[in-house]
């Protein structure tokens, strides 16, 4: 045997060489022929040669060898065949099931895989294959189905029509594609009509059958009913139509028949990693991955037998973004060989979309196991609501032919079996339930109608549980049961003496022991009427400047941390509302209710804005700095009262991962553990202060003079005091079926020197010990502070796009880009595309990475934030180690955030204008000794900045302004006090207007006040108002009476008048809340000289009041009526715009058009 040599296709040294090595003797005696198995097992590649060593006695020999027949060994990787594969050329992908370092062994079943899909209609997503069913099932039922999906069957069928002649026919009500030998057979999304199709060009024989039922979102689906297929959704004629049977096989596989595989995991077959020196790392995964799920990752089952033991199995999940970060959630033991499969079933429930895997774990004493895996299913996780109902094992339902519904519509029938009925098995708990939506202020009643399903006597076990986090695994207490023994339905109900604390409710029957079958129907469960509230908006703030931070949320080793939240939905009125703020240090036990009560630290929390119900704790209730990459578990809780002084309680329940922990979810990490937290992960640097800055991939050799630049490398910007150990750099092909390769930074690192503004550039290269194939003899790097023997060859990918992603110890996305080689080829060459397609991965475009020179970052367009894709330049002169070539970076120290000697604080009073830019007060803040800073004051719309005091000493001399800016450079360990005092414009204040009209007035910008006019007279500011005259422009107000006209048989008046600001009418007139509308008046009186004049009417204006022209005629009804005026021989009139009489109607103002 000679071993084959890693990254090399070259033959075999010459045999006779001490190259080979001996492994097996075979003595041949006698001259037929006889057959030789010669076990190798060796699971890395070899060349095997037989070599006669001649005879015994030292005579010469001829042999003759045939039939020889070689068989591989290691483990391979397998999937399904996606569309475009075949089995030459397979790839893994996403949507396929997957097992790596294993053996897969096919088997022929009886029926057809069936599998669901998202989707109304989804033709072609790759079926999951989740179970074999001996007929197409859902093609005839419209029971099981959920909206939006897609059914699935693949197989083969046997077709034996009479001549030839096979019939499909199908009058189903959803979508139907049937697929015969890849030809379309049977197309209709329409659900009204059937179709029909006889193909007479295939022989009697077996062939590919697919067939894809879909439901929309209206629900309507399944068998139409009645016509020629009796009933029967999609059916098959071996008589040109005479009669029609259903896609079903006796369980013969003489119909219809599929494959199903078992996979086995030999440790003896595995392989180990091989570096670019051949020498072995660590063992290969041998595992069973499940294809992406995209509705949440729910749950994995599958059966097993271990024939060489002992074997350790752990099921893992990974998320969609990243199939490498694998984290397990569950484990199965077997110490001793097993005859017969048992079924094992690991149950996340998540909403994160992701992965899930079976590995033969190869750790501890478990080295050298077998294990064999059939019929894995992996379940998603749709999305449920903490106001849904919940319900496992049972039968929702409107067709059950021996119930009788209450209402014509479904009911719910509790299993008592695993297996009754059930498709799959229901065994992940020992009981059918309903389970009640969450009850955030506990459990008020429970009522509902119930009867026994058969004649036996049924009891019906009513649970609860405190924990506020819905889970079927909860502690569940036992408070009631109810025997149910009535054949009619019969209501029933629960109210206990004191609810509270009940999260939620479970209707249960056990499915072992003995348990009864129990139809229910109309459920309904109310809260106790108690006050309370939701915790929400909770978020960790980081100490600064004598405050909190008001735009950094992600603490550092060197903060002070606090907390803030807000309370909403308030119920009832609560009293004495506190809030505090419990923590636990570290991740040793997970969640809330694990953790330690000894070590738990309890924050007060204070009410800091009344308006917005804000909570914050202070700068003395704080968590003192914590190690760099420790984990800091919190939750805000509250204590109340009702109004009977009875105490309550309220917990936050939601926590919202901040976008810069993705993918991390440290709750789904630690799912196993039944716990739940928020919380926040210390950096030692923050968000965007290190980036990948050059990466050099492609450089080909043309001939010349060799150079650096021939080495692949990537660099990263980096401050000069951060160490990267426990950071990881991956690199990411942009496919779906090849891994991603990752270099973890690990253990003690070369220290780094600044080369600009305290950074230092990280130079990540090729181990020059071992170069790749034909790079010996390239000057090596100027600078390499991490060296690894795969880089060069990872970075080989055939011209495609390729991924680099720098990774914090946590496994936190840092910086992600993508380069490619050649986008002018476009699709699958283009890192463009490839980015557009897959968003969720967080990934920019950054350019193309060609020959000529490396990729870089020549600024962040943003400071102290990741540089843009506009930010990279594309065949600059290479620089390891040091700035690129016109290169700037902004100051590390001023991003980090300093420690402070005094506390600033800086009141607004009032509160009519912002510092900072921030409408707050007191602005508070910490600020180190003889550091200037300053702090801008702006003053709102009319208002002005009347004085500026700092610890009592009047900084603004000369009058108001609106803006002012206050240097502060403190030079001695004496704090500050600064008063900033606000007030209206001094020409608007002497006005002394009522809070409507100055209302208004700040309605318009900030100007000089300008004037209005009617006829040369200057009208006053209110009168401005109630004409809604623009104060701050020149305005012209006109009008008078064109004519008066009598009726003389009723002595009534009609007066033509015409009024007009800016030459267009005055639509409205405003008031206000003191005296009242503004009204357009008609007065008069019988003689210029009287004193006074008389109101005859008051209107309201409408937009109607007054013609284009600007004129209306208003009609005055017999003014002789009045006392004054009875004896009148002559009368004057005039209209006026003033106050309201509040004696008189005020009727909206008509133009009267007759007589």
């Amino acid at each position: 045997m000679q071993r084959t040599e890693f990254g090399t296709d070259e033959q075999p040294q010459a045999p006779g060489t001490l190259a080979w090595e001996p492994f097996k003797e075979v003595t041949l005696t006698g001259f037929g022929y006889h057959t030789y198995d010669v076990p190798v097992y060796a699971w890395r590649s070899h060349f095997l040669m037989l070599r006669v060593l001649g005879r015994t006695d030292g005579q010469r020999v001829d042999v003759i060898v045939d039939e020889i027949k070689l068989s591989g060994w290691r483990g391979q990787e397998a999937s399904d065949l996606s569309p475009g594969d075949t089995e030459a050329n397979n790839q893994s992908r996403p949507t396929e099931w997957v097992a790596s370092e294993a053996w897969v062994i096919t088997n022929s079943a009886a029926g057809l895989n069936e599998g669901r899909v998202p989707g109304a209609f989804n033709t072609g997503q790759v079926s999951p294959m989740s179970s074999v069913q001996l007929s197409t099932r859902y093609a005839n039922t419209d029971e099981g189905w959920v909206t939006n999906t897609t059914y699935v069957y693949n197989g083969w069928i046997y077709l034996d029509g009479a001549g030839n002649a096979n019939s499909f026919a199908e009058n189903f009500i959803g979508s139907v594609q049937l697929k015969i030998d890849g030809a379309e057979v049977l197309y209709n999304e329409d659900p009204d009509t059937s179709s029909t199709n006889t193909i007479s060009y295939l022989g009697s024989g077996w062939y590919p059958f697919e067939l894809r039922l879909g439901c929309g979102s209206d629900g309507r689906v399944g068998p139409a009913g009645g016509g020629l297929l009796n009933g029967l959704g999609v059916a098959y004629s071996r008589n040109n139509g005479a009669s029609w049977v259903p896609l079903r096989d006796t369980g013969s596989a003489a119909f219809l028949r599929t494959t199903t595989k078992t996979v086995l995991l030999d440790h003896q077959r595995g392989g180990r990693e091989i570096d670019s020196n051949g020498d072995e790392g660590d063992w290969l995964d041998q595992a069973i991955r499940s294809p992406r799920l995209l509705s949440g990752t729910g749950m994995l089952e599958f059966d097993y037998r271990v024939s060489r033991a002992p074997a350790r199995l752990v099921v893992q999940f990974a998320p969609a973004e990243d199939a490498t970060l694998w984290s397990g959630i569950h484990t199965v033991v077997v110490d001793s060989a097993m005859s017969s499969f048992n079924h094992a079933m690991a149950y996340l429930g998540t909403n994160m979309n992701g992965y899930l895997r079976v590995v033969n774990d190869r750790s501890g004493i478990y080295t050298n196991a077998l294990v064999e895996i059939n019929n894995a299913v992996a379940w998603d996780e749709p999305v449920v609501e903490d106001a849904d109902w919940r319900a496992y094992n049972v039968k929702v339902t409107d067709t059950d032919l021996q119930r009788i519904m209450l209402d014509e519509t479904k009911a719910c029938f509790l299993n008592n079996s695993q297996t009754a009925e059930t498709d799959p098995a229901q065994s992940l708990h020992r009981e059918a339930y309903v389970m009640s939506p969450f009850l955030p202020t506990g459990l008020g009643s429970l009522t509902f109608m119930a009867r026994k399903f058969t004649s036996a006597p049924a009891p019906l076990f009513l649970y609860v549980t405190t924990d506020p986090e819905l889970k079927a695994s909860n502690t569940w207490t036992l408070v009631h049961t109810f025997q149910v023994t009535n054949q009619l339905y019969q209501t029933y109900s629960f109210t206990p003496t004191d609810g509270r604390a009940y999260r939620a409710v479970k209707l249960a029957v056990p499915t072992t022991g003995g348990g009864q079958r129990v139809c229910v129907e109309e459920l309904a469960v109310t809260e106790p009427v108690l006050p309370g509230f939701e915790i929400v908006d909770v978020r960790a703030l980081c100490a600064e400047g004598g405050g909190f931070s008001t735009d950094r949320f992600q603490p550092l080793h060197s903060d002070e941390v606090g907390f803030e939240a807000r309370i909403s939905n308030i119920r009832l009125s609560p009293q004495n509302i506190r809030l505090y703020v419990d923590y636990y240090v570290g991740t040793n036990v997970w969640g809330t209710k694990n953790w330690p009560a000894g070590e738990v630290v309890t924050l007060d929390m204070e009410l800091v804005d009344e308006d917005l119900l804000l909570y914050r704790t202070d700068l003395f209730n704080v968590v003192p700095p914590q190690e760099k990459n420790q984990v800091v578990q919190y939750r805000v809780r509250a204590t109340y009262e009702d109004a009977s002084h009875t105490e309550l309680d309220a917990y936050q329940s939601v926590f919202t991962v901040p976008s810069w922990y993705h993918p991390i979810d440290l709750n789904q990490r630690f799912a196993a553990t039944g716990g739940w937290a928020a919380y926040y992960i210390v950096y030692d640097v923050p968000v965007g202060a290190i980036w990948l800055n050059e990466i050099n991939a492609y450089e080909p050799y043309e001939g010349g003079e060799l150079h650096f630049g021939y080495n692949t490398y990537v660099e990263i910007a980096v401050p000069a005091a951060v160490s990267l150990s426990g950071w990881h750099l991956d690199i990411v092909p942009c496919n779906d079926y090849d891994p991603v390769y990752t270099i973890s930074f690990l253990g003690d690192l070369p220290a780094q020197e600044p080369v600009t503004n305290g950074y230092a550039f990280f130079v990540v290269g090729h181990d020059p010990s071992t170069p790749p194939g034909g790079h010996s003899g390239i000057p090596p790097l100027p600078k390499l502070d991490y060296s690894d023997q795969n880089i060069a060859y990872k970075f080989s990918y055939d011209s495609k796009p390729l991924g680099i992603r720098l990774r914090r110890p946590w496994g936190m996305y840092e910086h992600a880009v993508v380069y490619d080689r050649n986008p002018g080829w476009g699709g699958a060459y283009s890192g463009a595309v490839w980015v557009d397609e897959n968003p969720e991965r967080g990934f920019m475009y950054v350019g193309p990475e060609g020959k000529g020179g490396s990729l870089n970052v020549i600024t962040n367009s943003v400071r102290y934030a990741l540089p843009l894709a506009t930010d990279w330049a594309t065949n600059l002169t290479w620089t390891p180690g040091g700035v690129n070539i016109g290169q700037t970076v902004e100051d590390f120290n001023v991003m980090a955030p300093g420690v402070s000697n005094v506390v600033v604080t800086s009141s607004l009073t009032p509160m009519h204008g912002v510092q900072n830019g921030m409408r707050v007060t007191p602005l508070t803040f910490k600020l180190r000794l003889n550091t200037p800073t300053n702090i801008l004051y702006e003053a709102d719309g009319w208002y002005r900045i009347k004085s500026v005091t700092v610890n009592g000493v009047e900084h603004l001399t000369g009058g108001e302004v609106e803006v002012f800016d206050l240097p502060l450079l403190v030079t001695e360990r004496t704090n500050l006090n600064v008063v900033v005092t606000f007030g209206l414009r001094g020409d608007v204040d002497n006005l002394n207007l009522g809070s409507d009209v100055l209302t208004w007035l700040m309605g318009f910008g900030d100007a000089p006040l300008a004037p209005t006019y009617y006829y040369g007279r200057e009208l006053e500011i209110y009168e401005r108002y109630w004409l809604n005259a623009n104060p701050t422009t020149t305005n012209y107000l006109e009008g008078g009476i064109l004519k008066v006209e009598r009726e003389e048989a009723t002595t009534n008046y009609f007066m033509t008048a015409w009024l007009a600001l800016n030459g267009t009418n005055v639509p409205t007139l405003l008031g206000d809340r003191v005296f009242g509308d503004a009204v357009f008046k008609v007065t008069a009186k019988d003689s210029l000289t009287a004193p006074d004049w008389t109101m005859l009417a008051q209107y309201r204006l409408g937009p109607s009041s007054f013609d284009s022209n600007h004129t209306t005629r208003v009609f005055i009804q017999n003014p002789h009526l009045n006392d004054e005026f009875s004896a009148a021989k002559q009368l004057f009139f005039r209209w006026v715009i003033e106050y309201e009489d509040p004696r008189f109607s005020k009727p909206i103002l008509v133009i009267t058009n007759s007589p």
